[in-house]
């Protein structure tokens, strides 16, 4: 019978798609369904049934869908595959029905609205759903008292939106610029980091570390040797901070942030040489306060549609900070603080939550 009846349908055959399709209802019984929803929806649309359609989609809510699951669908075939395809390449004749019948104006344009939203996962074009959601949000305005806007509200428009926490990953690379006797001891390192964000609204939290590779300008005596001039030396900076999103658009985001952490600076094996005569000089897990700001790229598509926009993204993120070492509370020799420029490559990981839904089985 649905095999039929689609046949006919292809034909022309209206008159004979009613037939087969009541005759498909009536012996169905309250065990089994002739039809899924959307194909009984698209057969309406064709028999111009219009009221009994309107009658299926209101009483659509969630009790009516658990009673659905409750019954045996239909064996699985082509019939939803050819209703839609051949709706698609028809769908304007199926709009002229709509609007020659003698429906009042506000009735005639949810069906338009909500034929397209039935039909949307054959369009090709990807902003087909902005394009339903713009008919629905003029629908609203145009109708604002219909009995329709609650479905078109809650069944045809659909949108991603993103929830207030999202988390973020990010690689960098970049240079440090040491000042004081700092910059005296050592040259300017260069950096490669990694941290991880979670925001909250327009709060943020980054925990990071990042390493710099350097050289000492001069010798340099330690509690256990003496590091000559030219030598490899690391430096580990570990932090925590918090931030707030000043800017916010869909291309760009300024984050200034301030926080703390642990600064260290290491010489490499072969760098240190045996010197019992040597001044001890503590250069571990100094505390280290700073502030800067992060400067976002997002790299998303101009041309990505309206209704997804912005749930997860890569992104560009320059930073600048400037840290306060405390290295000159062990050793006046260390007195200097650090300015810090990175450049990284992330990703804006978002949980998403829907503004509507479309009843798949």
């Amino acid at each position: 019978g649905r095999n039929l009846l689609i046949n006919k349908l292809m034909e022309g055959d209206f008159s004979k798609v009613k037939q087969i399709k009541d005759y498909l209802k009536r012996i169905e019984g309250d065990k089994y369904l002739s039809f899924l929803p959307e194909e009984y929806d698209i057969i309406l649309y064709w028999t111009k049934e219009y009221d009994e359609l309107i009658k299926n989609i209101q009483e659509r809510n969630s009790d009516y869908l658990s009673q659905l699951f409750n019954r045996i669908p239909p064996q699985k075939d082509l019939l939803t595959f050819n209703l839609k395809e051949y709706s698609v390449k028809n769908v304007n004749k199926l709009k002229k029905q709509i609007f020659a019948s003698d429906l009042n104006q506000d009735t005639k344009e949810f069906l338009s609205i909500y034929l397209d939203k039935v039909l949307i996962d054959k369009r090709i074009n990807p902003y087909a759903q902005d394009t339903v959601n713009e008919k629905a949000e003029v629908f609203i305005q145009k109708y604002p008292d219909s009995k329709f806007v609650p479905i078109v509200k809650g069944k045809v428009i659909y949108v991603i939106k993103s929830n207030k926490w999202t988390i973020s990953y990010n690689l960098s690379g970049g240079y440090e610029v040491l000042t004081g006797n700092l910059s005296n001891n050592f040259t300017n390192p260069f950096l490669f980091g990694f941290s991880f964000n979670g925001n909250y609204k327009k709060i943020g939290l980054f925990v990071g570390t990042h390493t710099g590779f350097m050289k000492s300008r001069k010798s340099i005596s330690y509690s256990s040797g003496l590091v000559d001039a030219g030598k490899d030396m690391e430096i580990y900076v570990y932090e925590i901070s918090s931030g707030y999103n000043v800017l916010n658009t869909r291309t760009f985001k300024v984050t200034p942030f301030g926080g703390m952490g642990l600064t260290s600076i290491y010489m490499l094996s072969d760098s240190l040489e045996c010197n019992n005569k040597s001044t001890k000089i503590n250069l571990n897990n100094s505390t280290t306060y700073f502030l800067g700001v992060n400067f976002y790229i997002k790299l998303i598509s101009k041309y990505w549609p309206k209704y997804n926009h912005n749930v997860s993204y890569p992104f560009i993120r320059i930073r600048y900070a400037y840290y306060l070492t405390g290295f000159e509370n062990e050793n006046q020799w260390m007195r200097g603080n650090m300015h810090y420029f990175t450049i990284g490559l992330g990703l804006m990981i978002k949980d998403f939550k829907q503004k509507s839904f479309n009843f798949k089985w």
